[in-house]
């Protein structure tokens, strides 16, 4: 990973055009402070989309999912009426709303499912079914025996490739619930790897995360030779295309606590695979070994994108 060239061009558009919150100071205000903080941001969403996601990153990769709540539910009628924002994304920024609840509900002990549809249809229908079973994987009260040809999808119908992506879907929810129960780990910081591990997955199978040629070289005649690299288990990383991923989040698109988590809780999902014997031990420590060499260069450029000290911490403790 380039760290020179991931910086380049960042930080006057990053600070210089948004109101930005910074976590030592979120995280030193007092409860006054931070209802005015929240408050601010909320009430200028529609016209500063940008600083409120930046936010709620913050907040969801520290584990604030009361503030979220509060946040999403402040922010959200100025975000719906924004004709700015398209139908999708509006959805988006409801879907991530109703999680927050969820997850609120879920570590909070509360069992009042009825309550919880009830303050979720503020913001959408929920099916009372398909609501109990996404809390009862949360929970882990719902067991799976998977096999690797749950998630393989080449050379398949295209029925096939749909049951294959609603695999993943599950088994990134039930991962979800193993964070939490097992690790220790807040839902909503887990829900960054649920939401952005299968994009990682699909990106690597379709090519999108080949290294692209020099194109100088290229027009002079002086193409590259392919390089073949042996191909990676389906659902764990490798370190060419994990570093290309990583430095699309922080270059392109400027999410360094989306890219903090996917790191920091990739031995945590190499584990999780293990206990669903979907890798072995073997499998396991080589992959992990291999994607240690990243934390250097990745912490480097974390420094440049984030005041937060903990981004660099947690990736300096890579296990």
């Amino acid at each position: 990973m380039n760290a020179d060239g991931i910086r380049s061009g960042f930080i006057s558009f990053f600070y210089g055009t948004h109101m930005m919150v910074q976590w030592i100071e979120f995280e030193t205000a007092d409860e006054q402070t931070r209802r005015e903080m929240i408050t601010q941001v909320a009430e200028s969403a529609a016209r500063d989309l940008t600083a409120y996601e930046v936010l709620a990153d913050m907040l969801t990769y520290h584990g604030e999912t009361a503030v979220l709540v509060e946040l999403a539910r402040q922010a959200m009628p100025h975000l719906q009426t924004n004709t700015a924002l398209t139908s999708r994304r509006k959805q988006e920024l409801v879907a991530q709303a109703t999680d927050m609840l969820i997850f609120q509900y879920i570590e909070s002990g509360e069992d009042d499912l009825a309550a919880l549809q009830a303050v979720l249809e503020r913001y959408m229908p929920v099916d009372e079914a398909q609501l109990a079973s996404f809390v009862a994987i949360l929970r882990g009260e719902r067991a799976y025996q998977w096999q690797l040809s749950h998630f393989v999808i080449e050379d398949m119908t295209e029925e096939r490739q749909q049951a294959a992506a609603q695999n993943t879907a599950v088994l990134m929810l039930a991962f979800l619930g193993y964070l939490h129960q097992q690790e220790l780990i807040p839902l909503s910081k887990g829900n960054i790897m649920r939401q952005l591990w299968p994009v990682y997955l699909v990106e690597r199978r379709t090519g999108q995360l080949e290294e692209r040629p020099d194109m100088t070289a290229v027009i002079r005649g002086q193409r590259p030779r392919p390089v073949i690299r042996p191909k990676p288990h389906p659902l764990c990383p490798d370190k060419v295309t994990l570093e290309q991923y990583l430095a699309k989040l922080l270059n392109y698109q400027t999410q360094p606590y989306k890219a903090a988590a996917v790191f920091t809780l990739i031995p945590a999902w190499l584990r999780f695979l293990q206990t669903c014997q979907l890798i072995d031990q073997t499998q396991q420590i080589t992959v992990s070994a291999e994607l240690k060499s990243m934390a250097d260069d990745l912490a480097a450029c974390l420094s440049d994108f984030s005041d937060d000290p903990a981004l660099r911490r947690d990736v300096m403790v890579w296990e």
